[in-house]
């Protein structure tokens, strides 16, 4: 399936990626999840995904705020991915607002509900701080 994704001529990703930005929380979240096991998977895909559609960091900073905790945590493992993927991409993510989404999210306390969204966000900022983007706070 990956396979096809990577294809060039096709817009399966840049569907994807739009479906994300859709108000239906069910389809919000078979998206994201979808994206998220994709991205997982391949690093080109990290970065095609940044190139299908101009609207990829808006949509993906919304999954990052979601109400709904599954979406939540489905768009910070993308943010994560993207981040582990490549350093040019992760320097493009960190000079938006992302870095002050993940920031917040992995400030919080994380409680039995929230554990997972906290904990991926604060891996995504340990991520930002290897490659030496962010300095952490003593």
């Amino acid at each position: 399936v990956q396979e096809r994704f990577l294809a060039d001529g096709n817009d399966r990703l840049k569907l994807i990626v739009l479906l994300c930005g859709e108000d239906d929380d069910k389809l919000q979240n078979a998206a994201a999840g979808a994206l998220a096991m994709l991205t997982a998977a391949h690093k080109k895909l990290c970065l095609k995904m940044t190139q299908v559609t101009t609207q990829w960091l808006e949509i993906l900073q919304r999954l990052c705020l979601h109400d709904q905790l599954s979406v939540q945590h489905r768009g910070l493992v993308i943010a994560y991915n993207l981040l582990a993927a490549d350093a040019e991409l992760a320097k493009k993510l960190v000079e938006s607002e992302l870095l002050e989404i993940l920031t917040v999210v992995g400030k919080q306390e994380p409680d039995e509900k929230k554990a997972a969204v906290v904990q991926t966000a604060r891996e995504c900022l340990i991520k930002c701080m290897d490659y030496g983007f962010i300095k952490p706070v003593s």
